[in-house]
């Protein structure tokens, strides 16, 4: 019986999110905070199968980016379930449109 690669990939980013609170609380042996950001980086971006969540479109690594849907200063920000994946074009076009609006607030 083979598993479902959605349930596999899903599986996969919580295996690496805990592993990255274990290396962001010292306690990663021998793996880095760094290290283990980026690998559990990469599996969120082959969980979203490589798609932008804003756009739809599939973009290659180097384009994509990780960001959560609802910021939050607390460590349950970076679950899994909080994490999506965001071209840097979508990305970048976002960060104009915040910064166009607070500019006109403050007119």
């Amino acid at each position: 019986m083979s598993a479902d690669p959605k349930v596999l990939a899903a599986m996969d980013c919580f295996h690496r999110y805990y592993r990255f609170r274990e290396a962001a609380r010292g306690a990663g042996g021998s793996q880095s905070r760094y290290e283990a950001w980026l690998d559990y980086k990469v599996a969120i971006l082959r969980r979203d199968e490589q798609r932008c969540s804003v756009c739809g479109q599939t973009r290659s690594m180097t384009d994509l980016d990780v960001r959560p849907q609802h910021p939050s200063g607390s460590a349950e920000g970076l679950s899994p379930d909080n994490l999506v994946s965001v071209c840097v074009y979508c990305d970048r076009s976002a960060g104009v449109m915040l910064r166009n609006r607070r500019k006109s607030r403050l007119a």
